[in-house]
């Protein structure tokens, strides 16, 4: 892909043929997986389906407390027309069941121990009396099967528990460790190196010179790639020079699966990353310039088999990039099926041009009239203001097709944080 600077970019991709184009690039993909411990698998992608060894529960065992009995022994018994039954014994949780129902008898049982056998339901504490002696009254009858948790009815053996690609979350270390699962396969996560560009940038925690701004994005894209389960591999800041971005690339392409640099990915300049990247291996750069407002600087490269993502050096456009295009790939690397972002309905409050042909994503505030929920655009809407995303409840994407979208007008809005 030639040089852009100074000249500008000829023509700006839509996303979907950006991914496309950049997806083809790599080729296919199989990600790496690692066995680890159950206990430690939360977040966790995992690398195949789970079956179960067993039935879950093992075993047939009482859902009340009361009295395991043989149901129809229980027919008939009212209030005013007790059926009496010997109590012969009890079974606790924990604990084998080793005794059996007997036609007229009960045996106390707790919730959770195992069902004598012969025994089919349990009778209620509610539904029994003290009667005379080792007896009890039934002033209730019970059906077959009633308050009995049977044998696989939570999870049946050999049967599917979990699906490649899930995401686990604490139920599903719930139901693994259940089923007697110690250690699981799953995802290993993709370490993503970070870069940050510019002379005018900064170090958190140095004193700012004349003319230094302190770099926001790499705390961003790192916070980003945390929140997906990857792993992050923090490379600093490099100056507007080439060798000097040129060995923090080499550097990255060494230790790691993916690479992001932020700034001077555009048409100025001393926009240096796409002649670096280009230089630094086939195909290089087969992405520049994509057609999302604010984000169209963004770049996406292949060297070594390893995709880079050029993103742009405003804050705000860096995170609509990071959303637009880091996140599938991520998410394609983590062999993860994509969890969508919560949504919700809003008006817009008042008109909101976009421009032909371009994806735009509208920053909004989000407040309720009366019973329903309204979007205001944020004025202050530049790229490299961060506070106008730290200000917003939400994403309204307008489509390149649309032209805008009306006062009144219902729209879709990715949530950025909860909203009362």
């Amino acid at each position: 892909m030639s040089d852009v600077r100074g000249r500008g970019f000829r023509e700006l991709l839509r996303v979907e043929t950006a991914l496309q184009r950049f997806f083809q690039a790599l080729g296919t993909f199989t990600p790496p997986t690692e066995r680890v411990e159950t206990m430690d698998a939360l977040g966790r992608v995992l690398a195949a389906d789970v079956r179960s060894e067993m039935d879950l529960p093992p075993f047939d065992r009482a859902a009340m407390d009361g009295y395991a009995v043989i149901a129809e022994n229980t027919f008939g018994g009212s209030p005013t027309n007790p059926v009496l039954l010997e109590i012969t014994g009890k079974v606790g949780i924990g604990e084998p069941a080793t005794i059996e129902g007997v036609p007229g008898t009960a045996i106390a049982i707790v919730t959770g121990a195992p069902m004598p056998t012969k025994a089919d339901a349990v009778l209620m504490l509610e539904y029994a009396r003290p009667g005379p002696r080792s007896t009890l009254e039934v002033v209730r009858a019970v059906s077959p099967g009633e308050n009995i948790s049977r044998r696989g009815e939570d999870v049946q053996r050999d049967s599917v528990v979990l699906r490649k690609g899930t995401v686990l979350r604490p139920h599903d270390i719930g139901v693994l460790a259940g089923i007697g699962r110690t250690h699981v396969d799953v995802i290993r996560p993709p370490i993503v190196s970070v870069i940050s560009t510019g002379d005018e940038l900064a170090v958190h925690g140095e004193h700012l010179k004349p003319g230094q701004i302190y770099d926001m994005n790499r705390p961003v894209v790192i916070g980003l790639i945390r929140e997906m389960g990857c792993v992050p591999l923090n490379l600093g800041v490099a100056a507007d020079d080439e060798r000097t971005i040129a060995l923090k690339v080499e550097e990255a392409l060494e230790r790691s699966d993916v690479v992001l640099i932020s700034a001077g990915t555009s048409v100025g300049e001393k926009d240096l990353v796409p002649t670096v990247v280009n230089r630094a291996g086939a195909p290089g750069l087969v992405v520049h310039g994509v057609a999302i407002r604010p984000g169209a600087p963004t770049g996406l490269a292949v060297v070594k088999q390893k995709p880079i993502v050029l993103l742009p050096g405003f804050p705000v456009s860096a995170i609509v990039a990071f959303e637009a295009f880091v996140r599938p790939l991520l998410t394609r690397m983590l062999g993860a099926r994509p969890l969508p972002p919560p949504r919700m309905k809003a008006k817009m409050l008042r008109r909101v041009p976009s421009h032909g042909g371009l994806r735009t994503y509208v920053r909004v505030k989000l407040s309720r009239l009366g019973d329903e929920y309204v979007a205001e655009p944020i004025r202050a809407s530049g790229a490299s203001m961060i506070s106008t995303i730290v200000r917003a409840d939400g994403i309204v994407i307008i489509p390149e097709e649309k032209e805008g979208i009306e006062e009144g007008e219902t729209v879709e809005v990715s949530l950025l944080r909860p909203v009362e």
